[in-house]
């Protein structure tokens, strides 16, 4: 396979109306794209819904690092999916290629990881400075 986007794990974005022809053109934000139905970009706006009443309140600031830490998770895991490309049963261009690849994969994921942990770190400074792993 020449390019990765022929990848079948694309198959379900190249569906989605945020695909550009590269890659997605929003931040996952819940289960992954739009497979909820809503049609809201993480960081988009400050703003929430409240009861019927429609009145708009700002996100807190722990709400938004919530946010933020669901998408890096979200983002992290779609790194990680990378790994079971069938890219890699195909015959590599030169020795050590798929190797390289999957190193990058899983240095990749490990760093949305940490940035995922760091923003946790923010909340915990944030608040009572006591990590909840303790609680």
């Amino acid at each position: 396979m020449d390019n990765v986007l022929d990848d079948p794990i694309f198959d379900e974005c190249k569906k989605c109306s945020a695909w550009s022809g590269t890659d997605c053109t929003r931040l996952p934000y819940s289960e992954g794209c739009l497979r909820d139905g809503e049609d809201k970009m993480v960081g988009q706006d400050t703003t929430q819904e409240q009861g019927a009443g429609q009145v708009e309140r700002e996100m807190t600031f722990t709400e938004r690092c919530d946010e933020m830490r669901q998408a890096i998770g979200i983002n992290a895991d779609m790194v990680k999916r990378l790994k079971a490309s069938s890219v890699f049963k195909s015959e590599q261009s030169y020795p050590g290629q798929h190797g390289e690849m999957i190193a990058n994969i899983m240095l990749a994921y490990r760093h949305l990881e940490d940035a995922r942990m760091r923003v946790g770190k923010i909340l915990q400074a944030a608040g009572d400075g006591v990590s909840i792993l303790d609680k």
